[in-house]
Parts: C-alpha cells; sequence; structure tokens
C-alpha cells in the first residue's frame, strides 16, 4: 500500500482519542474502553502523556490473576511510541508495520492530537483509489468519444 505523495497524518488522523490518567484503575479504564468502543487509551499525567494501554494489555493481566484495582500505569506500555501530525503517512505506514503496531497516538510536543489506525490508512487509500479509478474512467469516456466523432467524420468525408 502506498500513500498519496506528501499525505501527512493530520489529514487522516482522527481527533476522537481516549485519555486516562495514569492512577485510573485496571477495571474503570476496561469501562471506557467498552463505553467509547475502543481498545487503545492513552496514558497521561497531568495532561502529559506517558505510555498506552489496550484491551489486550487488560485482558492479558486479568487473566493472569491481575487485580482490577491495579493501576493502569502499572500495565501500560512505556515510552509512548507516537508520531506528530506532519509526518509523512507513508513513512508512518512503515514504521508502524515494522514495529507490528496497528494505531499509533498523534503526539505534539506534550499534547495529545489524534489517533492513526492502519485501517484509517487504509480508507484513505481507498477512497484514493476510487477518486482516480473515477478519473480514468471518464478519460477513457472522453477517448471512445472522440474516436467515435473521428470515425463519423472520416465515414462522412467518404460519403459526400
Amino acid at each position: 500500500m502506498t500513500g498519496k505523495a506528501g499525505m501527512k497524518i493530520a489529514d487522516i488522523m482522527r481527533k476522537e482519542v481516549v485519555v486516562v490518567d495514569e492512577r485510573s484503575t485496571v477495571a474503570e479504564v476496561a469501562r471506557v474502553l467498552v463505553t467509547c468502543s475502543e481498545d487503545l487509551a492513552v496514558v497521561c499525567a497531568k495532561g502529559k502523556p506517558l505510555g498506552v494501554v489496550t484491551s489486550y494489555d487488560i485482558t492479558s493481566h486479568l487473566g493472569k490473576g491481575g487485580s482490577p484495582k491495579k493501576w493502569v500505569s502499572r500495565i501500560m506500555t512505556s515510552p509512548i511510541m507516537s508520531v506528530t501530525p506532519y509526518e509523512d503517512v507513508e513513512q508512518a505506514l512503515q514504521h508502524m508495520e515494522t514495529q507490528r503496531l496497528r494505531k499509533y497516538p498523534v503526539i505534539m510536543g506534550n499534547r495529545v492530537m489524534g489517533m492513526i489506525s492502519v485501517q484509517d490508512m487504509a480508507e484513505k487509500q481507498n477512497a484514493h483509489i476510487r477518486f482516480h479509478r473515477g478519473v480514468q474512467t471518464i478519460v477513457i469516456l472522453l477517448f471512445v468519444a472522440f474516436e467515435i466523432s473521428v470515425f463519423a467524420l472520416a465515414f462522412w468525408r467518404s460519403a459526400a
């Protein structure tokens, strides 16, 4: 999959992000993720992103007998891996594939700006492909119309 030249993360990122406090419990974060139909939350301390926690992290923790009252900061993945809004989509996709991650928080400075996923990139790419197929269809129709008019003109001249 290749991205449109010059397309930036800001062009396709989702601005809705689940952000939780580092002292939220595993159970609280699980409820938030279920309520928001998300599978990843950014864990922050006083607004500063520290790490991420996924529904898999929570399931794994609880499945191993971990306490639902444990602070989520104890099971989060840290340091946080993120992208900036101005990074190239193609580079971000390559990095995500290398790291085997499906989602990245979009962070600028110490501020969470959004979320980007492989799915977001694929949907944008599909829209881009559909647009170009539409343009290609128009060009083909114009070419066929031109060929018909050339044929008709040649036929008309030979008949006259």
